[in-house]
This record gives structure tokens, C-alpha cells and sequence, in this order.
């Protein structure tokens, strides 16, 4: 079972080819959690790309219903962030890839996506400046990038390589509300495609 939580909680689960559990991720707080995508690397990676809230616990639960929580990502008591976590092909914990505003104002994500070489892509929505920030397996947070305010509100989708580091984001700003980055796809050569929505009669997409 998953740890408990007062709302919805998000999960992810793996099964081998003959349909057998091997485990479970979940992310449990006292508000919803959702998981919008998950992709697996050449190496079997597994990545899970969702909206968190600000203080979320993630948490294996093994084939024997043995729940252990690896993470504890806390950023603001009450705001929506987006998420994306890596894992082992065997559920090891690695890290994890978070938009957030220290201010309260929510972020969501959208979805996203990894490449063949484990490049990862956070794609979401928010209206006001954020941090780009690393957590380490031992929860240790690190700042690594800022996206800028847009005009009303903005998509955005961020590009970290296998290891979490961040190469930058390409930015949407139409200058209306609803403007948002909701899903992204590689292909065989590692072009990258970002899909979403926009509202607004001047669009602005910035690498």
C-alpha cells in the first residue's frame, strides 16, 4: 500500500513482460499529486514527469508491500510545482527536477519526455518567474537556472542532460492567460517537439 495521504496521490508502477509486479513510485502529501508522463532511456531509466505539491514525499513500494520513502522534496508548504524524477530500471532513486516560485505561485506541469541519451524535458505552465532547482538523492537542493516572468502567463519546457544538469528552456509567451507547454517527443535523431497551447495575439517562443 502507499504511504498515506489526505488527497490524491500520484504513482507510477512497473511490470515485467509476463505482466509480474516489480514496484511501485508514489508521491503522497496532504494535497493532489498527479503524474502526467513517464519514459524510460536506453538504459531503462525510468523518468516520472508530474505536478507535485510544495512538500511531497516519494516513496517505493516493493513486489512484498514494502513501502519505503526515498525523497522528501520540499520547497513551499502549500504551492504546485513541477516534477520530474528519475529512477533506476530497479527503482533506485537518483534525483529529481523541480520548476517552482518560493512566493506561492503554482506550476504545473504539462508532461514531458526523455531522449534515447537520457536528455530530459520538463514542459508545464506558470505565470510568474521561477527557480530551476537539482535534488539529490539525499535531498540536498541546488539552484541551477531561473525562467523569467512572462507577460500574462507562459509555457515553458527545460532540457536537463542524463546526469540532471540544466542546458536551458525554451519559453511561451502569447501575452494572454492559458499559455501553457503540455507535451513534448523525440525522435530517432533527438530533435526534440513541444506541443501546448497559447492564447493571445502577439506569441513570443524564446530559446
Amino acid at each position: 500500500p502507499a504511504p498515506p495521504g489526505s488527497a490524491s496521490d500520484s504513482f507510477c508502477s512497473k511490470f515485467d513482460s509476463d505482466g509480474n509486479y516489480q514496484f511501485s513510485i508514489i508521491a503522497t502529501s496532504s494535497a493532489s499529486e498527479t503524474d502526467y508522463s513517464v519514459c524510460t532511456d536506453s538504459n531503462n531509466n525510468l523518468y516520472v514527469i508530474g505536478t507535485l505539491v510544495g512538500t511531497s514525499n516519494l516513496a517505493i513500494v516493493s513486489n512484498s508491500n514494502v513501502t519505503t520513502v526515498v525523497s522528501n522534496i520540499f520547497v513551499n508548504s502549500s504551492s504546485y510545482v513541477a516534477c520530474a524524477s528519475k529512477f533506476s530500471s530497479t527503482g533506485t532513486y537518483l534525483y529529481s527536477l523541480v520548476v517552482y516560485n518560493l512566493s506561492g505561485t503554482n506550476f504545473f506541469s504539462g508532461g514531458g519526455t526523455c531522449d534515447s541519451s537520457g536528455n530530459i524535458y520538463l514542459c508545464g505552465s506558470g505565470n510568474s518567474s521561477a527557480n530551476v532547482a537539482y535534488f539529490s538523492n539525499s535531498n540536498v537542493q541546488t539552484v541551477v537556472g531561473t525562467l523569467p516572468a512572462p507577460t500574462s502567463s507562459g509555457g515553458f519546457s527545460c532540457e536537463f542532460n542524463s546526469s540532471g544538469a540544466y542546458q536551458g528552456s525554451v519559453i511561451l509567451d502569447a501575452g494572454g492567460s492559458g499559455n501553457s507547454m503540455l507535451c513534448a517527443a523525440a525522435d530517432s535523431d533527438n530533435n526534440i517537439y513541444v506541443g501546448g497551447q497559447m492564447a493571445g495575439t502577439t506569441t513570443t517562443i524564446k530559446g
